[in-house]
């Protein structure tokens, strides 16, 4: 969860410069033995967490600071349970200062050389300061068991939290999709990555949104989608457009999602690991007023066995 310094959960907020927040994470203790140092002189159960520039799978990271230690400045960058007993469970916290975290991502993302072409914006800290630039965060804990036990790894940040019950990952934004006035059209960047060798794709899925009254959109740098889309195909459900209100950042490719089970494939791009695109959300008020839920908004990234082995969701909210 998302709380203020006053520890209010605030659900998912759009975080602001010079915000404090806490992620708070649950980590249990599920067999029948004592876990952790406390009584017998174990290794500690270490957890870590790290926000990641909004992504499908993998981005650029920056470790955030454990809440354990008294002395805040001096906070290390790994939370240490003394213990948990059978089939218990704790809370563990790390500060997520939006500053930071701002300069940390930025820092991260300069030091693999993103090219203008790789972003579609001018520099990185254009595209960090562009249309919903927001972070994500995937806490890790070591697994001091068997047959590792004592000083068994910490899971890669590669595996995926449905397969690995070491890690848990939480997307930190609101998707604000006001009802009133006109037509809306409103962008998320995000963060592409290259799961797998050969060819990965993109799916959007909105099982509750209207089909009749929300249409969506990929945009992607234009070199990008040259080198790795435009000749990846097929390209199942989706049209490239160039009538859209609005571009997320200036040089962009924009596709529009014709079917709802459409599929963007993109090919191999391990050379160029990392780019930037963005999902588009186009609504009609007067469509969506009439719903009585509007559900989450998924982009799932699936692997080469077609299996999903990321993504992210949007969690609208109404005003």
């Amino acid at each position: 969860m998302c709380d203020d310094k006053t520890g209010q959960n605030q659900g998912l907020p759009v975080f602001t410069a010079g915000a404090q927040h806490t992620i708070q994470a649950i980590i249990g203790n599920s067999s029948d033995l004592l876990a952790g140092a406390l009584f017998q002189n174990l290794p500690p159960i270490e957890v870590q967490c790290n926000a990641y520039v909004w992504n499908t799978f993998l981005s650029p990271s920056f470790a955030l600071q454990e809440m354990s230690a008294l002395d805040a400045p001096n906070a290390q960058f790994t939370y240490k349970q003394p213990g948990l007993v059978a089939k218990s469970y704790g809370v563990v916290g790390f500060r997520f200062d939006v500053d930071q975290v701002f300069k940390g991502l930025t820092a991260a993302m300069k030091a693999l050389n993103l090219t203008p072409q790789q972003l579609g914006a001018p520099d990185v800290d254009s595209w960090m300061k562009g249309v919903n630039a927001h972070a994500c965060v995937k806490v890790l804990v070591r697994a001091n068991e068997f047959p590792d036990f004592p000083n068994g790894p910490f899971p890669s940040d590669m595996n995926v939290p449905t397969a690995d019950r070491h890690i848990a990952q939480r997307n930190l934004a609101g998707f604000d999709m006001t009802l009133k006035g006109a037509k809306k059209l409103q962008w998320q960047n995000f963060m592409m990555s290259q799961a797998f060798e050969g060819a990965n794709t993109l799916a959007i899925d909105a099982p509750v949104l209207p089909n009749d009254g929300v249409r969506y959109y990929l945009a992607v740098p234009t070199q990008m989608f040259e080198r790795h889309i435009g000749k990846a195909g097929p390209h199942r459900g989706f049209e490239v457009v160039t009538d859209t209100a609005s571009k997320p950042f200036p040089d962009a490719v924009i596709l529009r999602r014709t079917t709802p089970e459409a599929r963007l494939s993109i090919a191999d791009h391990a050379k160029e690991r990392f780019f930037g695109m963005a999902l588009g959300v186009e609504w009609d008020p007067t469509v969506l007023a009439r719903a009585r839920t509007l559900g989450d908004i998924s982009v799932a990234h699936h692997g080469r066995d077609g299996k999903v082995v990321g993504g992210f969701t949007l969690r609208p909210q109404v005003r």
